[in-house]
């Protein structure tokens, strides 16, 4: 296959091995990042559509599959980096002003050991930035974080809801600006994600769910377990702060807030 190398903006080089077709798609994709006219939304819709031959297929109409294949080729990555820099060039925001979470911050808020949270930094699965000999993430990007269920887990950790058909939900998480600034959404699940063009992402074949909010500006947290509904219970359901949540036909296992939330964040299963 044709290499090739793509420098993001923090000067970081991928090499991108990439069959004629990926290369046509990509370089028309940057053209399109370029054009001024062109919106970061509509930017996204399209490096999400099954136009893209980069992405798996995927069975919703429309829209491709980021499997965990596509999540590790370099060019997914570049893909994302031109998103970023589409953004920074409609927002005027820098990666200076959003790379703030310490490793420290991040391995406590994700529970897991700051060696971890390097290591995932370093397989780029934690996007980072170096400041002087200092590691720096995102608020969104520890919201967006898988953890891995390698490694000893305890019974309750290992032990798995009972399997119910579960319904797609629609999830997005993040942190805040502006008027939402301070507030931040996490979402771990067991299910199939694929992206959508409005920041969310669509989940299928699901069998547990975890939430957590957080106010940075009040101390104040909050924890849901989510399980799917039961079979003709019908209904939809949300969990909600401010632009993030998590919809669909789903019923609250748990609802906890303050230290038990954050215990109990900690400890979730993972996987």
């Amino acid at each position: 296959m044709p290499s090739s190398t793509y420098t993001t903006a923090q000067g970081e080089p991928l090499h991108l091995d990439l069959t004629p077709e990926e290369s046509a798609w990509l370089a028309h994709f940057r053209i399109r990042a370029a054009d001024p006219t062109v919106s970061v939304g509509d930017l996204t819709n399209e490096a999400y559509s099954d136009e893209n031959p980069i992405l798996a297929e995927s069975p919703i109409p429309g829209r491709g599959w980021v499997t965990r294949e596509v999540h590790a080729r370099p060019v997914y990555r570049a893909i994302l980096d031109v998103l970023y820099q589409k953004t920074v060039q409609e927002t005027g925001g820098g990666a200076e002003a959003r790379f703030t979470v310490t490793v420290a911050q991040a391995a406590t808020e994700l529970g897991i050991s700051e060696g971890s949270v390097r290591q995932a930094m370093r397989d780029n699965r934690l996007p980072s930035m170096r400041k002087g000999r200092k590691l720096f993430t995102s608020d969104e990007a520890v919201a967006g974080y898988r953890v891995s269920n390698r490694g000893p887990q305890s019974r309750e950790r290992l032990r798995r809801p009972e399997r119910r058909e579960a319904g797609t939900i629609r999830v997005k998480w993040g942190s805040g600006t502006g008027r939402s600034k301070g507030l931040v959404f996490h979402v771990d699940h067991d299910g199939e994600a694929v992206a959508n063009a409005d920041g969310s992402t669509t989940v299928t074949e699901w069998t547990r769910a975890f939430a957590k909010s957080t106010d940075k500006r009040e101390g104040y947290v909050r924890f849901w377990e989510l399980a799917p509904s039961a079979p003709g219970a019908g209904g939809l359901a949300e969990v909600v702060l401010g632009p993030f949540g998590v919809w669909g036909p789903f019923e609250v296992v748990r609802d906890l807030k303050g230290r038990e939330a954050r215990e109990a964040w900690t400890d979730r299963p993972r996987g």
